[in-house]
């Protein structure tokens, strides 16, 4: 009788287990879907004000413009770049191993040594500017400057802004990502006609 009274219990604390497990994946889904309305009307409403009354230009830091060259957005970025790098080594050997005595022997043959490559993000910490001629990444290690009418396509991923140009893929996690998306949008508009 008591076995069958601690089964039950067990059964009972498995399937409240299961249901919070899944009540906080519902309650994170719904989190993150709240999250990218909110980003969606901000960028709406941002996208209305700068059709309406244009871009404020500003003042940046430690950029010098080109002549009729204005600037409107200034932040901190990460730009982010998946490289193929070795993560570790691996040796195959073959071969005989022969014992003299305790604790001397000959080995005689040959071994391989091959190295293990994988994909790696790697993040770089910055600043990134965007003017009415181009987007500007500045960095210690890595700077990167994309002209506006090379830029093929804009997307999200994973919390990155994906810029395609004609050559290369530029990836950036940027601190006011919407309004830098809102702005990037208006002056390619404003280009395009």
């Amino acid at each position: 009788m008591e076995n069958v009274l601690l089964f039950i219990f067990i059964i009972i604390a498995i399937i409240c287990i299961v249901f919070s497990s899944i009540n906080k994946k519902k309650k994170e889904n719904i989190d993150k879907e709240k999250k990218l309305a909110e980003e969606q009307k901000k960028f709406l409403e941002l996208r209305d004000k700068f059709a309406k009354n244009g871009i404020e230009k500003i003042l940046p830091n430690n950029l010098i413009l080109e002549k009729n060259e204005e600037c409107y957005f200034e932040n901190s970025a990460k730009y982010a770049e998946l490289k193929n790098r070795v993560i570790g080594y691996e040796t195959n050997s073959r071969g005989n191993r022969v014992r003299i005595t305790k604790g001397f022997s000959v080995y005689g043959g040959g071994s391989t040594r091959q190295s293990i490559r994988d994909d790696i993000l790697i993040t770089t910490e910055g600043t990134i500017y965007l003017t009415n001629k181009k987007i500007i990444f500045s960095a210690i290690r890595h700077s990167t400057t994309i002209k506006l009418v090379s830029i093929l396509s804009l997307d999200t991923y994973k919390g990155l802004l994906v810029i395609q140009t004609k050559s290369k893929e530029f990836s950036f996690h940027i601190e006011d990502q919407t309004t830098f998306m809102a702005e990037l949008e208006y002056l390619l508009n404003k280009k395009n006609g």
